[in-house]
């Protein structure tokens, strides 16, 4: 193996020490349905059901307002007989937490290089 070759592989080496990583998971609670919204358009009415549901779900934290996040979602648009526009948002509210890597078994023999 060349000079350079042996340079090139003892300077990859501690790329290959690096530490675990760690993964992010998304947490789920059980589902929730907003308030029943009405208005004069659909939109309207979506966002307001949107915003009654967030409300709800802010007693759990700020991590699980996300409607992108939520899981099981349902948001049920009708008109009425007057014009009006009636929607209920329905979700499981769900966040993102970082899970700590799992702690591999040491060999027999072999103590932690820290001890806590």
């Amino acid at each position: 193996m060349s000079r350079l070759g042996m340079l090139a592989m003892v300077a990859a080496m501690p790329a290959c020490l690096v530490a675990p990583a760690t993964a992010a998971v998304r947490q789920c609670a059980a589902p929730v349905t907003g308030d029943v919204a009405e208005a004069s358009t659909e939109r309207e009415s979506r966002r307001l059901a949107l915003t009654s549901w967030q409300s709800k779900v802010a007693a759990l934290g700020e991590g699980y307002k996300s409607w992108r996040l939520a899981s099981v979602k349902r948001l049920s648009c009708s008109r009425t007989t007057t014009g009006t526009f009636r929607c209920a948002a329905f979700a499981a509210p769900c966040t993102i937490k970082q899970a700590p890597p799992k702690k591999r078994p040491l060999p027999a023999g072999r103590k932690p290089a820290i001890e806590a």
